[in-house]
């Protein structure tokens, strides 16, 4: 997060397809930040699920967790030919926001050192011979075994459209999106729903796509969506037949309210 000019000016008075937008991305602002969250469930079926490749529903932090990261695959190991590390980025017990590095041992867990309220994102840091993961990597809460992450083989980063606005700050959709691409004839409704600390998922925004090839929409949102400190926003899908892919993302501005 970086430094200048308050939200209110930044948001209201400035051209956010401009110059702000990119200054923003750079951290030129003490006060402002940026997230781009982007999830994929490769197969909705019939009903409503989260877009996150674990597919189904996303189950969400209650409390601060440690977590397994484990692979289904031997090759992502130290010195062997997938990911050798991993980097995690999400929130500890405080809601602020923590990273760390884990070293993989294949099949075997390693739990990490720090424990989570959510966890944002994983990515593969460094691999071997083959470039990427192997195998599916995910994170596991010890508490209640519930997977938190997963990271599908060969694509070296998380697919979650999912995030936590951290303590101390307030956040601001500007802009959200998805695509679709399976049976043709299926609606495929694509939601923006969020939750605020306490309370529970409320619909902020929806669009209906018709599959049948691929088929995509984006809208940017002038004013923002306002989300409050530990909100959960997170992207929906609901689809009335089986086998379809969908994709979406959302555009975040986050403001420090303690610069």
């Amino acid at each position: 997060m970086s430094a200048g000019t308050n939200l209110t000016r930044n948001i209201h008075s400035v051209d956010r397809t401009g110059d702000f937008l990119v200054n923003v991305g750079m951290g030129l602002y003490s006060d402002l930040g940026s997230v781009e969250k982007f999830g994929r469930n490769p197969d909705v079926d019939t009903g409503s699920e989260d877009l996150w490749a674990a597919g189904g529903t996303w189950i969400g932090p209650t409390t601060a967790r440690i977590h397994d990261i484990v692979s289904t695959s031997i090759a992502d190991d130290v010195g062997s030919t997938g990911a050798e590390t991993i980097r995690i980025f999400g929130l500890d017990a405080n809601y602020a926001f923590q990273q760390e590095d884990i070293s993989m041992d294949g099949q075997t867990n390693v739990p990490t050192v720090n424990t989570y309220t959510m966890i944002h994102r994983m990515l593969v840091l460094t691999a071997g011979s083959g470039g990427t993961n192997a195998g599916a990597i995910t994170a596991t809460a010890q508490t209640d075994a519930t997977v938190t992450v997963l990271i599908l083989a060969g694509v070296a980063q998380t697919q979650l459209g999912v995030y936590q606005i951290p303590a101390g700050y307030t956040g601001h959709v500007i802009r959200y999106g998805g695509s679709t691409d399976g049976t043709s004839g299926v609606q495929v409704d694509i939601a923006l729903v969020a939750k605020p600390f306490g309370g529970v998922y409320n619909l902020k925004h929806n669009f209906t796509l018709r599959a049948g090839g691929s088929s995509n929409y984006a809208i940017n949102i002038p004013f923002g969506i306002h989300l409050t400190e530990k909100t959960i926003v997170k992207l929906r899908a609901t689809v009335d037949g089986a086998n379809n892919d969908v994709s979406g993302s959302f555009s975040l501005l986050l403001r420090n309210l303690n610069p």
